[in-house]
Formats: structure tokens, C-alpha cells, sequence
């Protein structure tokens, strides 16, 4: 999971630390990195995109 969380963008993967790991809300997280919570919505939908195939692909490679 880190290394597949080491391959996002830092924006994606505070984004996704923030409201994944951390339990932030959507306007709480938005709030902590200076964003909009638009532009915090699609960093997370595709940082959670992006670990999916991460993590599927290492699960393939097993």
C-alpha cells in the first residue's frame, strides 16, 4: 500500500491521506490543503483510482 501510495501525485496522495486514512470531511480536508472542495473531490476520486490499479497489478504479480 505505501509504495503504491509513493506512485500518486503529493496532491492526490494528501488528498487521499486526508480523507481516507485520516477521516477528514470533503470541506475540512479542502480547508487544510487551501483548495476547493471540487478540485479536493477529484484529486481523491482518481488518487483512489489510480490506487486501485496499483494494487491490483501488484496482486496480479503475485
Amino acid at each position: 500500500m505505501q509504495a503504491a501510495l509513493k506512485e500518486l501525485p503529493a496532491e492526490w496522495r494528501m488528498a487521499v491521506a486526508l480523507v481516507d486514512l485520516e477521516g477528514y470531511s470533503y470541506e475540512e480536508a479542502a480547508r487544510v490543503l487551501e483548495i476547493p472542495a471540487s478540485t479536493l473531490g477529484v484529486y481523491v476520486f482518481r488518487g483512489r483510482k489510480k490506487l486501485k490499479q496499483a494494487l491490483a497489478h501488484l496482486m496480479e504479480d503475485r
